[in-house]
């Protein structure tokens, strides 16, 4: 809830030509402005335990072993197809 009220004001903020700061501090009491902190502080927490637990499943090659691996290495790696350039082509 806390990240759509702070989406919402800082729509009205842009639509207004203020800062969100200066909206927040207009339309927020001192109370409200804790609660969404804290708020958004447990929002934040979970979404990045969200992303912890994600990213624990994932090998990444370090760089040293990226930079060893060959062109063709390399492209079965991203799980690209890239066409043959025009030059390459024609030459056939």
């Amino acid at each position: 809830m806390a990240l759509s009220d702070m989406m919402r004001l800082a729509s009205q903020a842009e639509k207004e030509g203020v800062t969100l700061a200066e909206k927040i501090s207009r339309c927020l009491s001192p109370e409200e402005i804790v609660r969404m902190q804290d708020d958004l502080e447990t929002e934040l927490a979970s979404n990045y335990r969200n992303i912890e637990e994600f990213m624990g499943g994932i090998e990444v090659p370090s760089i040293d072993d990226m930079m060893s691996l060959g062109d063709e290495e390399l492209l079965d790696l991203l799980g690209e197809n890239v066409p043959a350039s025009s030059d390459e082509t024609a030459a056939e």
